[in-house]
């Protein structure tokens, strides 16, 4: 899917992610997502696909993908992680 979330205010974001992932525990095997937010990305998903251009990529899991200087990297702007009560939020400095 790309962008599901696309112009939905928070709590219809929340709400549509959920429902997908209630999809994939219920006999989906897998659902892959195009998703601009990191935030949303890592409260949902366990695998990432980073698309830097020119064909240059990186995936894996979002312990070794999602890292500081990796998303500064794609996002072309610096970030401060936080520590939210759901884990890591990424915030534009």
């Amino acid at each position: 899917m790309d962008e599901p979330t696309n112009h939905m205010d928070f709590h219809h974001q929340i709400l549509t992610l959920d429902l997908l992932k209630q999809q994939t525990r219920d006999g989906v095997k897998s659902m892959m997502l195009v998703l601009h937010d990191p935030n949303l990305a890592l409260r949902y998903c366990d695998h990432f696909l980073l698309l830097y251009g020119a064909g240059e990529t990186l995936q894996g899991a979002a312990e070794a993908v999602l890292t500081q200087p990796n998303l500064e990297r794609l996002y072309g702007h610096p970030l401060q992680a936080l520590q939210g009560p759901r884990g890591t939020v990424w915030l534009p400095c």
